[in-house]
């Protein structure tokens, strides 16, 4: 059992170091595009670098960039030094690098680099514009495309083309009012 324990120790320390590795190259490129980073490299639970949002228009700071086993991914985070939420997507830096050769024909390991570097960013900086888009479309409500009548109130067409109003969203206190009259 003991050696069994000790694999596993050698095994996890062996894939946190690849793990720094990898996210200190990534943390590089994304310095270097010029994107405001934070390094948690050195985290003992879980290395990981947070990109703020560029635009600083969106609910959440920026992205927490890890590595889940051998997938590099990243996830909505609201601060630096919080957890996580929402879905992980994942950053596919070898297809990235297969996609450029394929599209540029380029060689030139310092060229496919910087073309690396710029597609990484641009990934990212895309997410963001993307993020904020849908939040937007959110704040402005599923309500606000749908047509309405005279008074505000929402109209919806059932199969025989009839109109039916549906009342909006607004409290009706009407009927609560007491006057010295009643």
């Amino acid at each position: 059992m003991a050696i069994f324990l000790e694999y596993l120790h050698k095994m996890k320390h062996g894939l946190r170091i690849i793990a720094e590795r990898k996210l200190e190259l990534i943390l590089k490129a994304l310095k270097e595009d010029h994107l405001l980073i934070d390094d948690f490299t050195d985290d003992d639970h879980q290395p990981y670098i947070f990109v703020y949002d560029p635009s600083k228009e969106l609910s959440f700071s920026g992205i927490r960039i890890y590595l889940n086993n051998e997938i590099i991914a990243f996830r909505v985070q609201k601060m630096p030094d919080t957890q996580p939420y929402g879905a992980s997507y994942q950053l596919d830096i070898q297809q990235m690098l297969e996609d450029i050769m394929d599209n540029t024909g380029q060689k030139d390991k310092e060229k496919l680099a910087e073309l690396l570097v710029e597609l990484l960013g641009s990934v990212i900086r895309k997410f963001f514009i993307k993020s904020a888009s849908a939040e937007k479309e959110q704040m402005a409500g599923i309500t606000s495309s749908m047509p309405r009548d005279v008074v505000g109130n929402i109209v919806i067409k059932n199969k025989d083309n009839d109109a039916v109003a549906v009342k909006n969203s607004g409290t009706d206190y009407s009927n609560t009012v007491f006057s010295k009259s009643n």
